[in-house]
C-alpha cells in the first residue's frame, strides 16, 4: 500500500483539480471559435421607412418589411423601398 501524508495528498489533489480546470478552459475557448456567431452584411436589411433592421435569406431578390410591409428589393448595396 501507497503511504501518502496529508501535505502529499493535498498537492496531488491540487494538481490534478489544476490540470482539470486548465483541460476545461482550452476545450471552452476551442469551443467557442469554433462556433463563433458570424452575421454576414449583405443578409441584412433596413427598412428605409420604418428603420427596423432584419434578416433576409440571400436567395430572396424581393421582400416585405415584417414591421411596416414596405416592399423591399434586395440589392448589394441593400434594400431599397418600392412603396
Amino acid at each position: 500500500m501507497i503511504e501518502v501524508t496529508a501535505s502529499e495528498g493535498l498537492l496531488v489533489y491540487l494538481a490534478v483539480m489544476g490540470v482539470g480546470l486548465g483541460a476545461a478552459a482550452v476545450w471552452d475557448g476551442w469551443r467557442s471559435r469554433r462556433q463563433q456567431w458570424q452575421v454576414s452584411e449583405d443578409r441584412l436589411m433596413r427598412c428605409p421607412r420604418c428603420s427596423y433592421t432584419f434578416i433576409v435569406v440571400r436567395t430572396v431578390r424581393e421582400t416585405n418589411c415584417p414591421r411596416c410591409g414596405a416592399q423591399q428589393m434586395v440589392g448589394k448595396r441593400g434594400g431599397r423601398s418600392r412603396v
